[in-house]
């Protein structure tokens, strides 16, 4: 039974035999990695994911109402990731030139400002 509520597209793909050393189920970062650091060690590796975009918590979404906006979901695990080896170690910035663009504002506080709109409700009534 097919679930119409699923939030990606479903795609059957054709049956067919696949040879390799190492099978990652997840496209997450670390599953990325991982089958990154196994292929340059000479493994054949296949990652599979159940979302037909890789990328897990690094995958760029329009994941509001408002059509074209891009947002990066889970941007919070990012605020480190210059200084990972994964960099040096798969030559991220030399060969393939990737590079991460900081935001002047990393993220915000709601808490705060719900606590905000809190007292100046409380104090106008």
């Amino acid at each position: 039974m097919e679930n119409k509520w699923r939030s990606y597209p479903e795609i059957k793909p054709e049956k067919r035999t696949l040879n390799c050393d190492v099978v990652i189920i997840g496209a997450g970062p670390n599953g990325l990695t991982a089958g990154a650091y196994l292929a340059k060690a000479g493994q054949k590796v296949i990652v599979v994911d159940r979302r037909n975009e890789l990328g897990g918590g690094i995958a760029t979404e329009e994941a509001t109402i408002q059509a074209g906006f891009r947002h990066n979901v889970h941007a919070v695990y990012f605020m480190m990731a210059d200084y990972a080896p994964v960099y040096k170690d798969l030559e991220l910035e030399t060969k393939y030139e990737v590079r991460h663009v900081f935001p002047p504002l990393q993220f915000v506080r709601i808490v705060k400002i719900f606590l905000l709109i809190k007292q100046i409700i409380f104090y106008n009534r």
